[in-house]
């Protein structure tokens, strides 16, 4: 499953890697052509966080999508469509 997030500055980022941390899936934040390990803090880093991300779950447990889904909105880095 995809949607987009946005992690705004560092801090969104410090913000977002601990919430993803402790979920099986496998996921990947994408923009332009570049695309990276989303539990990767130096991977995300590399990546222009002013922007809009593509976030892309490869889910390995039932549920993880939407949780993770439920996180984000939580702490505001969800882009609504």
């Amino acid at each position: 499953m995809q949607f987009k997030i946005n992690l705004k500055d560092i801090d969104g980022v410090k913000a977002f890697c601990p919430l993803i941390l402790g979920f099986e899936s496998d996921m990947d934040l994408s923009i332009d052509h570049y695309t990276v390990d989303a539990k990767s803090i130096l991977g995300v880093l590399s990546l222009n966080i002013n922007k809009d991300l593509l976030m892309t779950i490869h889910e390995k447990a039932e549920g993880e999508t939407i949780k993770i889904m439920d996180l984000m909105r939580e702490n505001g880095l969800l882009v609504e469509a």
